[in-house]
């Protein structure tokens, strides 16, 4: 298991622009319960990994992009998700494409 958790780099200098970029664009409600962890990038994927307000739920959210626009391969997907949220979790892919994904996980709450 270690040696799978070192594939994910975490891209530090992007994880910063994205934060700033939030900060700057939720308002203070939306902030409350907004966290956004980091970018990762394992093989030919590029990954934002959030946590987000949802129905009186906080859930884990991942955004994976198929740098090379090709389509993400599933056992990719399904190694990415169970890393990231684990193994309770939704699909969607990009509306025009099949090399983006928004994943959710399906549990927790907001105390």
């Amino acid at each position: 298991m270690r040696k799978l958790k070192s594939e994910f780099k975490k891209d530090e200098a992007m994880t910063l622009k994205m934060k700033v970029f939030f900060n700057n664009t939720l308002d203070e409600k939306d902030k409350k319960n907004f966290k956004f962890i980091g970018v990762y990038h394992y093989k030919n994927y590029e990954i934002f990994f959030d946590h987000i307000p949802e129905n009186k739920k906080i859930v884990k959210h991942i955004s994976i992009k198929e740098m090379s626009n090709k389509r993400i391969k599933q056992e990719d997907l399904k190694l990415i998700a169970n890393h990231f949220i684990g193994d309770n979790y939704t699909v969607q892919y990009g509306l025009f494409d099949n090399n983006m994904a928004s994943i959710w996980e399906e549990k927790g709450t907001i105390n």
